[in-house]
């Protein structure tokens, strides 16, 4: 009969479907940390090496180890750098997209010299902490906040809180915002996130892997709500700016390809609080502060003047 055909057919696009939410959640979602080294990347040897400087000021340094748990019960994982000056200044740094919080420890060693305490975190199914799915910046900006209050806990009544984001560490910093954070929180600074998760996977779908956006944008939802029990869609910095109160830093390289330039115009036309954009010409995906150091340092600098 002609209806058995039909069946068989939605039958085998459901098969298509499922298997092709599955193959993205094993190439993109499951927990994975791939650290840059020296040479590995020819695009990002002069970020690579930035970083090796870094793991060696923080062995140099020492740092407490801190653990916390997430409000789903993962154990997540701190390095914790205390000035050597007393300070109630705390920046709190969120790292990218399939590395972990090594990544980030040469910005901590500037944060260091300019007198706050660092807390460098690893992400939910990144590094030293616990998950078997990254979140993409959603998920992840409730444990931000679960670290802004173990920040308060620590310091006390005069805490001091800056946020400083990386790629995803950047779009979950924006999520953030748009939650109700403590009021220790004075400036958040980020560095080329994406304005939302659909607007960075059908910019991926075209430019990177040469594939229609639908049913792949489907199969994400999916495959998002099954693993991490929230729909992709709703994972939307952009949006969440919206009720943004505390003041931001917007930093974007022009000549970014995973995540293009337009995006930080985006989030910075509905960011509500107060902003100040930086964008460096040249500049491929997190690489601003490498190709332009000082003038990432002042825009920096200028804003934690005004705010601390």
């Amino acid at each position: 009969m002609w209806w058995e055909y039909v069946v068989i057919g939605i039958g085998i696009l459901i098969l298509i479907f499922l298997l092709l939410g599955e193959i993205i959640y094993l190439t993109m979602l499951k927990a994975r940390t791939q650290d840059l080294s020296p040479g590995t990347k020819q695009d990002y040897s002069r970020l690579a090496e930035s970083i090796e400087l870094g793991k060696k000021w923080a062995n140099e340094e020492g740092f407490e180890e801190i653990y916390i748990t997430s409000f789903d019960g993962l154990k997540l994982y701190g390095r914790y750098f205390t000035c050597h000056t007393p300070s109630t200044k705390t920046a709190i740094l969120s790292h990218g997209y399939k590395v972990s919080g090594t990544s980030m420890l040469a910005v901590a060693q500037g944060f260091a010299e300019f007198g706050f305490n660092v807390l460098v975190i690893d992400h939910r199914g990144h590094g030293k902490s616990k998950g078997k799915y990254i979140g993409m910046g959603y998920p992840e900006r409730l444990d931000l906040i679960d670290w802004i209050k173990y920040i308060d806990k620590r310091i006390g009544k005069d805490s001091k809180v800056l946020l400083d984001g990386v790629s995803m560490g950047a779009s979950t910093v924006m999520n953030a915002a748009g939650e109700e954070l403590p009021s220790s929180v004075k400036l958040i600074i980020t560095d080329c996130g994406y304005s939302s998760l659909k607007t960075l996977f059908k910019y991926l779908c075209h430019h990177d892997f040469h594939m229609p956006f639908y049913p792949l944008w489907w199969s994400l939802n999916f495959v998002y709500y099954v693993h991490a029990h929230y729909w992709a869609s709703e994972n939307n910095p952009k949006e969440a700016l919206k009720r943004a109160k505390v003041p931001f830093v917007f930093i974007h390289g022009e000549a970014d390809t995973f995540v293009p330039s337009f995006m930080v115009n985006e989030v910075y036309d509905n960011c509500a609080s107060e902003k100040v954009k930086y964008t460096v010409p040249n500049a491929n995906h997190a690489m601003a502060s490498v190709i332009d150091p000082q003038g990432v340092h002042d825009i920096v600098m200028k804003a934690v003047a005004k705010y601390f």
